[in-house]
């Protein structure tokens, strides 16, 4: 199926992504992290969010022992930050940016539904310039396992 504005769906998004490497669905999250962290920190004074996506960049490029456990941390402070500004919609994605922190030591499948839901709501948080953006993803990084 092509992907495009048109069919983009948070069930499409799950079946693009599902036969992407673990890896590269964690590369997908952190992408949809990245476009709405901006409006996380226009709305909360707290990097923790932001430090969450380093450490599952830094699991990407060295998935180490070492690496999975920084990811799982910094995946709990995002959590717990989350928990803190609970109930405006920037502090809920604040939730999914924790996401590619904890996508990083979670099991592939269960990466494929929460980067999709990731996706989705980015999308619907930043309109149809984070839509395009997620779809050129899948475009750019035509990565899938064989």
């Amino acid at each position: 199926m092509e992907i495009t504005e048109d069919n983009f769906s948070y069930s499409n998004l799950k079946e693009w992504i599902k036969d992407y490497s673990h890896q590269d669905k964690v590369r997908f999250a952190i992408h949809c992290d990245e476009l709405g962290i901006d409006i996380y920190e226009s709305n909360h004074d707290s990097k923790v969010p932001r430090l969450a996506i380093d450490a599952a960049k830094a699991w990407v490029e060295s998935p180490t022992e070492h690496n999975r456990k920084a990811a799982f941390a910094a995946a709990d402070n995002a959590a717990a930050d989350y928990v803190a500004g609970k109930g405006d919609d920037p502090a809920f994605f604040a939730a999914r940016t924790s996401f590619a922190a904890f996508s990083a030591v979670r099991a592939a499948d269960y990466v494929a539904a929460e980067a999709s839901e990731v996706a989705f709501f980015a999308a619907d948080v930043g309109g149809e310039n984070v839509k395009s953006k997620i779809i050129s993803w899948f475009i750019n990084n035509d990565k899938k396992e064989d």
